[in-house]
């Protein structure tokens, strides 16, 4: 029925000139059947160096202080008669020993807690970016010389600070992430307060956990309904059941209201008004979320969109991992959260967005306005070790992820009227004035790039997703979190 249309718009000053990136994906060569089983065992016998060297008692550092005692001790010590370094090397080896015992016994004495402990399964929901004390508390007493904390390895992104007490270990976890999982596993570490020993293992925990996102600060002022077109058979602005726009011969028992006297003055005939043929109101709007890395804005922006209903009354929604049509704000909300599923997903296990099934099944039910929330982020980035080479001698950015292509192809057989809708972090028209009033060449500016950037730094690349998606009837719209502003590109040159 309706489609949210935005003011308080500014048009974009000129940006960042860059090459047009191409969305084909290179495929990754498949591994040879005679290599899988040995890639198993590779993976297998990792998998058991891992747990062993976490089950050892003793860290790196406590391994070099202990063997550093005892030669000390058998050398110098006993050889030489050396009555300094032989109470030295006697008090190191003393030392790294009972911290080593403490450990044990405190892991022990955890490891019996946790199998005792009820295996309830609960429900948490948290919102990025705000931490929240859960309900979960490890009552178990101080050790001298030992702490015990832990985190979490699933879900992904999400931090954890342990607060202990007397007798009691409680949580504060702050999640980065949305998703939707139905189990979460802790990494529960105990070690000792110098950091010469530390045993570690995890445990899986039955609790579900619902991760949405935060919401956006905008005001609702800023956002305004605007009528789309309207049937042939009845004024949009009119009520459901008809306007008095057609008129017919008078009859006994009509109102003289309804009477058409300018026809009775040229005709002389009586002719009064009736209402057209009744109507019922169709849903217009409706709303997808694509998930897929970077879209943590647009995901923020979506929920902020449907909780303060701007989409009107007979909205539609849907998400990456739900098929169909939602119409209920919880199954939306939820919806949304489950998008976010990605990050937990290995890259074989990712799916492709159905984007063009969901629009099918909306054209088919009536809508003809939708709103597609898209990623602002080409590709994950590469991993630490390897993320300031490939910035420093690779040219392109990153590579386009599976939801590029088929995300425009899905408009080929659409009717309905689409707008891509993008949530970014800062606006990207300041990154574009920054870079124009200090040109460098391009070798320069990626050894700056590669010297000052931190390892996890992430270039922004909303641009480039902006040439590589609109198109001449698919405008994108951009809201900027810094500054709380809408922009709109109607075409690519604007955006160039």
């Amino acid at each position: 029925m309706l489609l949210t249309q935005l003011h308080f718009i500014e048009e974009p000053t000129r940006l960042e000139n860059s090459a047009a990136i191409d969305l084909t994906k290179q495929e990754s060569e498949n591994l040879e059947p005679h290599l899988v089983p040995f890639k198993n065992q590779r993976l297998k016998l990792g998998d058991s160096l891992r747990k062993c060297h976490q089950l050892f008692p003793l860290t790196w550092s406590g391994l070099l202080t202990l063997a550093a005692g005892v030669i000390g001790w058998c050398t110098l010590g006993s050889r030489h008669r050396d009555l300094v370094i032989s109470a030295a090397s006697f008090i190191l080896g003393l030392l790294v020993i009972v911290l080593m015992v403490c450990v044990l016994i405190n892991a022990l004495r955890l490891h019996l807690r946790l199998r005792r402990e009820e295996q309830d399964i609960g429900t948490l929901k948290l919102e990025t970016g705000y931490p929240r004390t859960t309900d979960y508390q490890l009552e178990i007493g101080y050790f001298p010389f030992t702490e015990i904390t832990w985190s979490w390895t699933y879900p992904v992104q999400t931090d954890v600070v342990t607060t202990s007490t007397f007798k009691t270990i409680t949580e504060t976890v702050t999640a980065q992430q949305r998703c939707q999982a139905d189990h979460i596993t802790r990494h529960f570490v105990v070690k000792d307060i110098i950091g010469l020993a530390r045993m570690e293992w995890e445990r899986t925990f039955p609790t579900a956990v619902t991760v949405i996102p935060n919401q956006e600060n905008f005001s609702a002022n800023q956002v305004l309904p605007s009528v789309s077109d309207g049937d042939e058979d009845s004024n949009p602005y009119g009520a459901p059941k008809g306007d008095r726009i057609e008129m017919r011969k008078y009859s006994n028992g009509d109102s003289s209201r309804d009477i058409i006297w300018k026809i009775y003055a040229r005709t002389r005939k009586l002719m009064v008004r009736i209402p057209e043929r009744a109507i019922t109101a169709q849903p217009r709007s409706c709303a997808y979320l694509i998930g897929a890395h970077g879209d943590s804005s647009s995901a923020s922006l979506a929920r902020t969109i449907l909780e303060r209903h701007m989409l009107g009354d007979n909205w539609g929604f849907g998400a990456d991992g739900t098929p169909g049509v939602i119409t209920n704000l919880g199954q939306a909300i939820q919806a949304i959260a489950q998008s976010g599923n990605y990050a937990l997903m290995s890259a074989h296990e990712a799916k492709i967005t159905n984007l063009s099934a969901f629009l099918r099944e909306a054209e088919a039910i009536g809508y003809n306005n939708c709103l597609i929330f898209i990623p602002s982020r080409l590709a994950p980035p590469p991993p630490p070790i390897l993320s300031r080479w490939q910035r420093l001698f690779n040219s392109q950015e990153g590579t386009w992820p599976d939801w590029a292509k088929p995300a425009r192809q899905a408009l080929n057989s659409c009717h309905m009227t689409i707008t891509w809708l993008m949530g970014v972090e800062k606006d990207p028209r300041k990154l574009a004035s920054a870079t124009e009033k200090a040109p460098l060449p391009p070798w320069q500016e990626k050894l700056q790039r590669y010297a000052l950037a931190p390892k996890d730094a992430e270039s922004d690349t909303s641009v480039e997703v902006v040439k590589a998606i609109i198109g001449e009837s698919t405008p994108v719209w951009l809201y900027a979190s810094d500054s709380c502003r809408f922009l709109v590109y109607n075409n690519i040159s604007e955006a160039q």
